[in-house]
Formats: C-alpha cells, structure tokens, sequence
C-alpha cells in the first residue's frame, strides 16, 4: 500500500469516531461504507452517495459528509456541534482508551 493511499480500516475508524461524536446513529454494511438514511458514505475515497442518485456527490470527505447529515437532521446538533469537524485533526483517532474503544484527542 502507497503512503498516500488511506487504510480503509483506519478511515473507517475515524468515520465512525465522528459520527459517533456529532451523535450520528449509523450502520455499517461492509468494511467500507456506512449508511445513514439514504445516504451512504466510503470513508477511504470520502465519496458520498444518497440512495437512487447514479453517481457520487460532488461534495466529498468525512466534513461534507457530517455537513450533509447536520443539514438533513440526521446529526444531533443539539449534543455536539458538527462545526468541529473542520477540523479533521479534530476526529482523527489517535489511541484506544482504558476500555480498548477508540478515543479521539
């Protein structure tokens, strides 16, 4: 694997520390995509796609994707802004905690 191509199962685990921070509740079908709603998210290539639509979106990435959710009401808002998200650094996860689930700093 090349330095610039992402691991899928790191960028999984950083969708999923996300979503679950901005209060996403969310399923994942395979190694590779989470679904929420009708939308479907593959975090290695950040391509977005909602239900019935032929081609990806054209916004793309982990922030679009957040963005997208929050302005559909799919992201609790009132728990946890989704503004931070911005930020990627702000959801990248950095260590396992003292129960081995993932923690971001």
């Amino acid at each position: 694997m090349s330095a610039t191509t992402p691991n899928h199962t790191t960028a999984m685990h950083q969708a999923t520390a996300a979503l679950s921070r901005a209060g996403v509740h969310f399923q994942q079908p395979s190694g590779f995509q989470i679904k929420v709603g009708s939308f479907s998210f593959y975090p290695t290539k950040g391509t977005i796609f909602r239900d019935g639509e032929m081609q990806a979106r054209s916004e793309r990435g982990l922030p679009a994707f957040l963005r997208i959710l929050r302005d559909t009401g799919h992201a609790d808002a009132d728990d946890k802004p989704v503004k931070p998200v911005d930020d990627p650094d702000a959801f990248i996860v950095k260590r396992l905690d003292e129960d081995d689930d993932f923690a971001t700093e």
